[in-house]
C-alpha cells in the first residue's frame, strides 16, 4: 500500500462476484485522480472471486477477506472503520466507473464547502454488458428538494456516491432489521434528517449493471414493503398521511392506473409540498424542483400503465394528461430527464 495518504478510499464490497468484478476493478484503478486506496472486502465467497482480486498488482488496493459472510450492511461499516481518505466512493463489483469519476466527484467538494456527499446519473448496464441507456426514473435535484422526494422514492445511486468520512462514521449504515436490504433508503432518509447536504452531478459517471442475482430483485417484494413502512414513517413525522393508492403509485407498485388515481396522487403531493413551502422549509428553487419532480413521476407512471389498461382508463389517462401538458412541456423538466 502507498505511504501517502489517500485523499479518498474507494470502497467496494463482494459476495460471489467471479463474473463481473474484474471490469470493476480496472475501471476504478483506470481512473483519472490517482491518490486513492481501493479497499476490497471479500464477504466470504465461495467462487473465484479471491483469485481475480489477488491477480492485480496495484498498491492501491487493500485486500480485506471476512472469515464468514457478514452480509452488505457489516461489511460495509466495517470498510467505512478502515477508510483512510478524506472522502468515500462506493462501488459494487459488478458495476463501471467511467474514468473519470473521482475525479469529477472531487471537484464538487472542492468548489463548495457546506457539500457533504456527492451523487451522479448514471446509464444502465444489462447482464450481457451492452450499455443500454440513461435511466430515466431519475432526474436530478436541487438538494433541498431531494430531502422530501426521497421519502417516496431513492434518486441517490449508492454505488455512484462519493461522501465525507467524517460524516458516514458518525452515521454509518443502520444494521436494525427494519433496514435490511434497504440500507441506502435508510441511510438517505436519516442524513438529510439531520440536513446533510448532497449535491447531484447531472451526467452519468456510473455504468450501473442491471444484474437478476442482485440483492435488489431477489428480495424485491420484502424490500418495497419496508419501503412502504418506512415512507409511512417518516410522513407520520411531518404529521401527513397517504392515500394507499396514491403511495402505491408513487413507488410504482400500481400495475394499472385511472384519473381518479392520477387526480388524488396529484393533488396529495401538491399538498404535501405546499406544506413544506408554508413551514419555510424549502426555497423558491427547491420547491420548483419538488413540483418538477411531481409532474415527472405522474406522467411516467400514466405512460407506463398506459399499454396495460382498458379503453376506459385509457381515455382517463389521456385526460389527465391533456390536463398536465404545460407540465410536461416544461422545458426545465425535459432538459433533466434527456
Amino acid at each position: 500500500m502507498n505511504t501517502q495518504s489517500p485523499v479518498i478510499t474507494v470502497l467496494m464490497p463482494v459476495y460471489n462476484g467471479e463474473k463481473y468484478i474484474k471490469e470493476a476493478i480496472i475501471s476504478i484503478l483506470n481512473q483519472s485522480f490517482r491518490n486513492f486506496e481501493f479497499i476490497i472486502i471479500n464477504d466470504g465467497s465461495t467462487d473465484e472471486t479471491e483469485n481475480i482480486i489477488s491477480s492485480f498488482k496495484d498498491n492501491r488496493i487493500r485486500y480485506v477477506k471476512n472469515q464468514k459472510n457478514l452480509k452488505l450492511i457489516k461489511t460495509l461499516n466495517y470498510g467505512i472503520e478502515l477508510a483512510k481518505g478524506k472522502y468515500i466512493a462506493r462501488m459494487d463489483a459488478d458495476d463501471i466507473a467511467m474514468q473519470d469519476r473521482l475525479e469529477k466527484q472531487l471537484d464538487q467538494f472542492l468548489l463548495e464547502d457546506k457539500i457533504d456527499m456527492v451523487n451522479s446519473q448514471c446509464l444502465l448496464l444489462n447482464e450481457d454488458g451492452n450499455k443500454s441507456r440513461k435511466n430515466r426514473t431519475n432526474i436530478s435535484l436541487n438538494y433541498e428538494a431531494l430531502k422530501y422526494v426521497s421519502i417516496f422514492q431513492t434518486m441517490i445511486v449508492h454505488p455512484a456516491v462519493m461522501i465525507k468520512t467524517s460524516v458516514i462514521k458518525r452515521f454509518k449504515y443502520s444494521d436494525q432489521p427494519n433496514a435490511v436490504h434497504l440500507e441506502d433508503f435508510e441511510l438517505w432518509n436519516r442524513l438529510f434528517e439531520n440536513n446533510i447536504v448532497c449535491y447531484t452531478i447531472p451526467e452519468p459517471l456510473l455504468y450501473y449493471r442491471l444484474n437478476s442475482e442482485s440483492i435488489t430483485n431477489t428480495n424485491s417484494k420484502q424490500q418495497q414493503e419496508r419501503i412502504r413502512k418506512m415512507t409511512i414513517s417518516i410522513l407520520n413525522n411531518y404529521g401527513a398521511e397517504i392515500d394507499n393508492e396514491a403511495l402505491d403509485l408513487i413507488q410504482g407498485q400500481c400495475e394499472k392506473c385511472n384519473f381518479k388515481m392520477l387526480k388524488k396522487t396529484d393533488l396529495y403531493l401538491c399538498n404535501f409540498f405546499l406544506k413544506i413551502k408554508k413551514h419555510d422549509l424549502i426555497s423558491v428553487e427547491g420547491y420548483s424542483d419538488l413540483l418538477l419532480w411531481k409532474d415527472f413521476k405522474i406522467s411516467y407512471v400514466s405512460i407506463k400503465s398506459f399499454k396495460r389498461s382498458s379503453i376506459y382508463n385509457k381515455i382517463g389517462i389521456l385526460f389527465f394528461l391533456a390536463t398536465k401538458t404545460p407540465s410536461i412541456i416544461n422545458i426545465k423538466l425535459i432538459k433533466k430527464i434527456f
